[in-house]
């Protein structure tokens, strides 16, 4: 069980919109939608509910994918 984060909340890349961890901690991609997140908080959701949807767009997580700086 999770608690979605309000509305309110201005969700961006730069921020995981579950922890709301700025910058994102090992940031990663939930796909097939592109959403960013932390490494645990999109790991420990995907590993609790197998079909764990998108806190921004309510799209089914079919894979993670890291995020890798650019330098």
């Amino acid at each position: 069980f999770f608690r979605r984060q309000s509305r309110d909340i201005i969700m961006d890349k730069d921020s995981c919109p579950l922890c709301a961890a700025k910058p994102i901690i090992i940031p990663y991609v939930a796909e097939p939608c592109g959403h960013h997140y932390c490494y645990y908080c999109l790991k420990t959701r995907c590993i609790s509910n197998r079909t764990f949807c998108c806190v921004t767009c309510n799209t089914e997580v079919k894979n993670m994918l890291h995020v890798l700086k650019k330098h």
